[in-house]
């Protein structure tokens, strides 16, 4: 039996697939892979998917990237965080942790739910969207981008993410003038999540709770109307706005 979380669940169904040693794989909230993965290793896949089972709560922002192996069982668990955020990532959120009467702390696992929350989805089917849609040139810059913002955005108080672009350390204090620098990713995301929002007929509601689990609730009022005014403004090319 191979076990792992997070990235560690996404090497466990590597492993799965490309061993004849494993007869049972426990994934918590890991990663899917490519369609150019499934089709290199699609006899193994077809062998072994079904000895994979995907513990994922219903809204963790990590089991969402990339394609769930086919076959494999998809378990959700409600979580104990009602908002989004690095917190519903914890291996430990899948348990709830109370003291008894003796003082005694105890835990049970959090209760199973039907799906995973509705906000993640859409946040899954934008992915998938930008995978299936966007030029494979375009990919690298465009996930990196917003991989940048995802992190620092999600990142606890207590460990806050930072990175480096063109010289430049950016924080979540200072995330917004990044967001403006790197026009061209700006404009292809912007594009890419115009075109979502139209052919998945998003309404007003849904578009804010996408934003929100992106993690841009505390920008959203200030940063996201002077987003779409600049935007206005910026020839993004018929190459990036799809038809």
């Amino acid at each position: 039996t191979v076990v792992g979380h997070s990235k560690g669940a996404n090497k466990a169904q590597y492993v799965t697939i490309l061993s004849d040693k494993v007869k049972r794989c426990v994934a918590m909230d890991g990663q899917g892979f490519s369609q150019e993965f499934f089709d290199k290793y699609y006899a193994e896949i077809e062998e072994k998917g079904a000895l994979i089972t995907n513990h994922s709560l219903a809204n963790d922002y990590v089991h969402i990237l990339l394609f769930p192996v086919p076959g494999a069982t998809q378990v959700f668990y409600q979580g104990v965080e009602d908002k989004y955020g690095i917190a519903n990532h914890f291996a430990s959120s899948f348990f709830s942790f109370q003291y008894d009467e003796s003082g005694h702390l105890g835990f049970e696992m959090c209760p199973i739910v039907e799906n995973e929350d509705e906000v993640m989805t859409y946040l899954r089917e934008f992915t998938y969207f930008i995978i299936n849609e966007m030029p494979c040139e375009k990919k690298v810059p465009v996930i990196e981008f917003v991989g940048n913002i995802l992190a620092t955005l999600m990142a606890s108080e207590k460990n806050p993410y930072t990175f480096m672009y063109e010289g430049i350390t950016y924080s979540k204090e200072n995330i917004a003038n990044y967001i403006f620098t790197d026009i061209n990713s700006l404009a292809t995301v912007g594009a890419y999540f115009i075109k979502y929002i139209d052919v998945y007929e998003l309404e007003g509601d849904q578009v804010r709770g996408l934003l929100q689990a992106f993690g841009l609730g505390e920008l959203l009022e200030i940063e996201i109307p002077i987003m779409i005014t600049s935007m206005t403004s910026i020839n993004i090319g018929t190459d990036d706005l799809v038809d």
